[in-house]
């Protein structure tokens, strides 16, 4: 939720970082409500000029840079972890001898990229 002057703010800040582009690429530039899609103060209650901006913030990339922007590299730090354990199990319920399967010594968190393993699978097609 936003008023109208931070509306205003957020696209001077985005100009100042991006520049504005040129009046007939207008419409591709960067909108406020992407980011802040439901609007105080014009009326007596909220209003959302774009309501698929309310499902893309509410999307899982959409909270993912919500969560950025609050938290910072902790967020995406503490997301990559998760991200990694739901990865191995979606692996493992492929059924497959050594899917799922972390490689000998490697270990996980920040910094260290966990590797999982896919071995059981030939060619295309092949089981």
């Amino acid at each position: 939720m936003a008023t109208p002057d931070q509306l205003r703010e957020l696209q001077r800040e985005a100009e100042r970082k991006a520049g504005a582009p040129a009046p007939r690429y207008r419409r591709y530039g960067f909108n406020p409500l992407s980011s802040r899609p439901a609007v105080a103060e014009l009326a007596s209650t909220l209003l959302i000029p774009v309501p698929a901006f309310v499902f893309r913030q509410a999307s899982p990339l959409g909270l993912y840079y919500t969560g950025l922007a609050r938290w910072g590299k902790a967020f995406a730090d503490d997301l990559g972890e998760l991200f990694e354990v739901y990865v191995g199990r979606q692996l493992g319920l492929l059924r497959r001898p050594g899917c799922g399967k972390r490689q000998a010594g490697e270990k996980t968190g920040a910094g260290n990229a966990a590797r999982w393993s896919m071995m059981g699978w030939g060619q295309a097609g092949r089981r």
